[in-house]
């Protein structure tokens, strides 16, 4: 019952001036979120090349093999996201990071799932 309520009340609120001034805006929001959700991402995998850690500080760098590896890896990645150049790829290696980083941290990585979201969408959707 709650389900419907909370339908018809969207409904009945899409049908208003002000819902149709508030889509106008978020339509023109778009290329702004785009760009603000590269530099994100990008700037996560800078930070994290700076920090030596992956995603947390608990996930340092030094507790897993080919540590500084990875570490260059970061940068390039987060350059190449952050200027939007082969996305996909960047995006990919960086799937195969978290990968490498669940297997050597098991189910911890599910508390950085979130990231992985956002790499797959880079990935996808470039």
């Amino acid at each position: 019952m709650v389900v419907f309520a909370v339908y018809t009340a969207v409904f009945l609120f899409s049908k208003t001036a002000y819902a149709k001034s508030l889509d106008r805006t978020i339509t023109k929001a778009r290329n702004i979120a785009r760009l603000s959700i590269r530099l994100s991402l990008g700037y996560v995998f800078f930070a994290a090349s700076l920090k030596n850690a992956m995603f947390g500080p608990e996930l340092s760098l030094d507790l897993v093999p080919y540590g500084e590896l990875i570490r260059i890896l970061l940068l390039v990645i987060s350059v190449l996201i952050m200027l939007g150049l082969v996305t996909e790829i960047a995006s990919f290696i960086a799937y195969i990071l978290f990968l490498y980083f669940s297997l050597n941290f098991g189910v911890y990585m599910l508390t950085y799932v979130h990231y992985l979201a956002l790499i797959v969408i880079f990935f996808l959707f470039g």
